[in-house]
């Protein structure tokens, strides 16, 4: 009896633990169940459920058509997914193993159908194996964003850190970033992922606020080429000084052209954005030191990796251009730029390299010259249009006002812009559309002539007068061999 009773009892107890094993391995196959790629093919859109860094919890991608990505995350409570996607929570129901229902707040739920399993290729984490995990990012390319933009992660001054390259689906640039590792952490730009891990199919990283990244696969990345302002110097100039380099600032595309001006190792940066110049500093290499100089920053490291350019202070900071593409990038030289003294010999000279209009930031220049060709007067000027529409003034210099008030010499936009009557000699005046038109054809041919490029022979007299000769050709890799013939 004795022995009965007690077999009894632990036959019970035997029977609830199962029956808790039971639930705990039904709760863990639930999660597992859930992983892999689901599509609906009649709404056309595939889901991606990723398995996170901790239990009940996790990364999920819905791909519609179009390729865009909306990414967000799916959490497991009580036996209950919940998922996230943008603004937008969901309940995910289990049917089988082949099918889930994405369920909304309100409305039908969409069904989708089990297309892949769970990723089966090897993954690597960062803080197992970093070496690893930096050549799965960038052996790869990978789609980044929602808009389908794609980044391509390279290493720059070490295999520990680098640039990521940013591309719209055109092709065009969409930013640059920075990306470091150290002790198990991957930093790009200013966030911070504390836990990471890549595949041969996604990379998903876990932020400080707990956030999921996640980049999906798209491509194996093209085999990377760097070369070294030290090492490779004259192949370094030959790219900095060709065609042109992009960065993106606050959304917009910044044009950067390096030019040598000054020398074969020193010229200017000069910046256009939206086709206006809007910076320009002066760069300059030191051979003795290694490094370059853009404007007041001194750049100890220099380098090209496969179209992009990387700077390095002695601080670590870094800075990055994108090389912009063109049909046929033109490597500058100094046979490039047109030198001219300003002196009073070279008046009629100088009048003609002034004869264009000029721009920069939000303004327009002009030269005008006396008929001494000596003196004369620069012109400094900003056009913008304003509308009167309803009792509104509207105008980018001066906002928006509804009431002008005219007091002595003085006139007031509400509280904002002051003007005083002028009566000082002044040159410019407003001009007509016709004279608009016109002075734009006129500008735009001022403009090819100056941009034409020519070959001249330049002849010092004794007297110290030069003559310059017009030569029929304008390149001098057509030119073999120059005489002087005395005929």
């Amino acid at each position: 009896m004795h022995i009965y009773i007690y077999f009894g009892v632990n036959m019970k107890f035997f029977s609830i633990f199962l029956f808790a094993i039971s639930l705990l391995a039904s709760s863990a196959f639930s999660d597992v169940r859930i992983y892999g790629v689901w599509e609906n093919k009649d709404q056309k859109i595939r889901l991606d459920i990723l398995d996170g860094f901790k239990a009940g919890q996790g990364p999920i991608l819905q791909i519609k058509e179009d390729g865009s990505i909306e990414s967000g995350s799916w959490s497991e409570k009580n036996g209950e997914i919940k998922v996230k996607l943008g603004y937008t929570s969901y309940t995910l129901a289990v049917d089988s193993d082949s099918k889930v229902f994405l369920n909304p707040s309100y409305g039908d739920g969409v069904a989708f159908t089990k297309t892949k399993p769970k990723d089966s290729s090897q993954s690597v984490t960062l803080k197992d194996n970093p070496n690893a995990f930096i050549d799965k990012l960038i052996s790869n390319q990978w789609v980044a964003s929602e808009d389908g933009s794609t980044a391509t992660f390279k290493p720059t001054f070490s295999s520990e850190s680098g640039v990521i390259e940013y591309s719209k689906a055109d092709g065009s640039l969409e930013n640059l970033n920075s990306w470091a590792t150290s002790s198990g952490v991957l930093k790009i730009g200013r966030s911070v992922i504390v836990e990471a891990r890549a595949s041969d199919n996604y990379f998903i990283g876990l932020d400080e606020r707990d956030r999921f990244v996640v980049f999906r696969f798209l491509k194996k990345a093209e085999a990377l080429v760097s070369t070294d302002i030290t090492k490779q110097r004259e192949e370094f100039f030959n790219q900095l000084l060709s065609g042109d380099w992009g960065t993106i600032y606050y959304g917009k595309l910044r044009t950067h052209k390096f030019r040598p001006i000054f020398g074969d190792l020193k010229g200017v940066k000069l910046t256009v954005q939206n086709n206006k110049l809007s910076a320009n500093k002066v760069w300059e290499y030191s051979p003795a030191t290694g490094a370059i100089k853009v404007g007041y920053t001194e750049y100890v490291g220099a380098l090209v990796v496969s179209g992009t350019l990387a700077l390095i202070e002695d601080n670590g900071d870094q800075e990055f251009y994108s090389r912009l593409s063109e049909p046929n990038i033109k490597r500058y030289t100094l046979g490039d730029v047109t030198e001219l003294s300003l002196n009073e010999k070279s008046t009629a000279k100088i009048k003609q390299a002034l004869s264009n209009q000029f721009q920069r930031d939000d303004y327009f220049f002009s030269f005008e010259f006396n008929d001494d060709n000596r003196t004369g007067f620069v012109h400094k000027w900003r056009s913008e249009p304003f509308t009167i529409t309803g009792e509104t003034f509207k105008d980018k210099l001066i906002g928006k006002a509804e009431k002008l008030y005219r007091v002595e010499d003085f006139i007031i936009f509400e509280e904002g812009k002051v003007f005083k009557i002028d009566v000082s000699p002044s040159r410019l005046r407003p001009k007509t559309n016709e004279e608009v038109v016109e002075d734009v054809k006129s500008q735009e041919k001022l403009k090819s002539e100056a941009l034409s490029q020519s070959l001249i022979v330049r002849i010092l007299k004794k007297d110290g007068n030069t003559i310059d000769v017009k030569l029929p050709i304008n390149d001098f890799s057509l030119v073999s061999n120059i005489s002087i013939i005395n005929e």
